[in-house]
């Protein structure tokens, strides 16, 4: 549940959160800040975050895509809605079944993936942005993040280290056995696997 880091710090910036996630972590989703929690496997979903997003005052409206499929909707979304609109992804939109195991196959899936995104954006008048891990770390946001927001908010607890992680092992013979946990599937738990 990367949505969770995502929410609580889209929050402390002043930004309102809607989120999606199975109904069993409706409840969890809202206690981290999101105001509002939808199915994502309800087959209205899109409709209804527009429907939700559009009776809201706001001048503009912005998407964080993470995961698989993420994008689409988010891009569907934003579509529907009012005002100036922005999706930024986190995430690569490939399910890793379909993920290449060469580099160069990588960098071309990726690479002509973020343009048909930006392409789909523009066509439908939202802006586009792949946010890379790293470019957060070397820019001043990242400094001010993680070195003077989140040490004070976690000493604070007004913002939680979530989801809460779930030992699936000890060590290097830990990781074959925390991976066949993560591949059963959990939910709202982080699997990890202690030194």
């Amino acid at each position: 549940m990367e949505e969770c880091n995502a929410i609580q710090l889209a929050v402390a910036a002043g930004y309102e959160v809607i989120s999606t996630a199975s109904p069993k972590n409706h409840e969890y989703l809202k206690s981290l800040g999101a105001s509002e929690v939808f199915d994502y496997n309800s087959p209205t979903v899109v409709k209804d975050i527009a429907a939700t997003m559009n009776n809201k005052h706001r001048i503009s409206a912005s998407a964080y895509a993470i995961g698989v499929g993420s994008l689409n909707a988010c891009i569907d979304i934003l579509s529907q809605t009012k005002g100036k609109k922005f999706v930024a992804q986190a995430s690569h939109d490939i399910p890793m079944k379909e993920f290449p195991t060469n580099m160069l196959a990588i960098m071309w899936k990726m690479g002509s993936s973020f343009v048909g995104w930006k392409l789909k954006g523009l066509r439908k008048g939202i802006g586009y942005k792949f946010v890379w891990s790293t470019e957060v770390m070397a820019n001043e946001l990242g400094s001010e993040m993680y070195e003077k927001f989140l040490p004070i908010a976690l000493a604070e607890r007004t913002f939680i280290a979530a989801p809460e992680p779930q030992v699936a092992g000890k060590g290097l013979e830990g990781i074959e056995t925390a991976f066949a946990v993560a591949k059963k599937g959990v939910s709202a738990k982080k699997i990890v696997v202690s030194l």
